[in-house]
């Protein structure tokens, strides 16, 4: 039998002067034995933040991101899976939304977003990854979103630049 306030993995009894520790993704709470502490770069949350159904635990202040056995081994698959996209993008092809040939997939399209960027290059490799992410080796109607932004300068002027954001569907290729 299981006490209100014990360790959901070994039992261990949590008391007034013991260390508990409540996972930030499922919410269930261990002792500082059983608890597990990530780190993970600010780049590839970034990107994961982008991932249709990704749940962001919720960081702690002093240890990173504090996750129960079970959490951690989900947690980092996906951050592993991002990674792995993210170094592995180069050949993701990219076909135009005003392309008017046949380009051959099979699956469903999933449909994918990028964030706004001051560089071309740095939106489309961002649609790579997340298509890689996605097991995709090729993302259809691609659109390219462009905005103006202002800043002001040191001189007290105004430099007026775009930011890049990309949209598409990855799929993949039939060969």
């Amino acid at each position: 039998m299981k006490c209100a306030l014990c360790c959901t993995k070994c039992g261990r009894q949590l008391r007034t002067f013991t260390r508990k520790y409540r996972c930030t993704r499922c919410g269930r709470v261990y002792c500082s034995d059983c608890i597990q502490e990530l780190s993970v770069s600010k780049n590839i949350m970034a990107k994961l933040r982008l991932v249709e159904g990704f749940v962001e635990p919720e960081k702690s202040m002093w240890k990173g991101y504090v996750l129960c056995p079970q959490c951690s081994v989900g947690f980092n698959q996906e951050v592993r899976k991002m990674s792995d996209a993210l170094n592995n993008c180069g050949d993701v092809e990219l076909v135009s939304i005003n392309y008017k040939g046949r380009k051959r997939y099979w699956g469903n399209p999933i449909s994918i977003k990028t964030q706004f960027y001051k560089e071309r290059a740095e939106a489309e490799k961002e649609l790579q990854t997340l298509a890689r992410y996605y097991g995709c080796d090729m993302v259809i109607n691609v659109e390219r979103h462009r905005e103006e932004e202002d800043e002001e300068t040191d001189s007290g002027g105004t430099y007026t630049y775009s930011v890049w954001s990309y949209s598409g569907k990855a799929v993949r290729r039939v060969y």
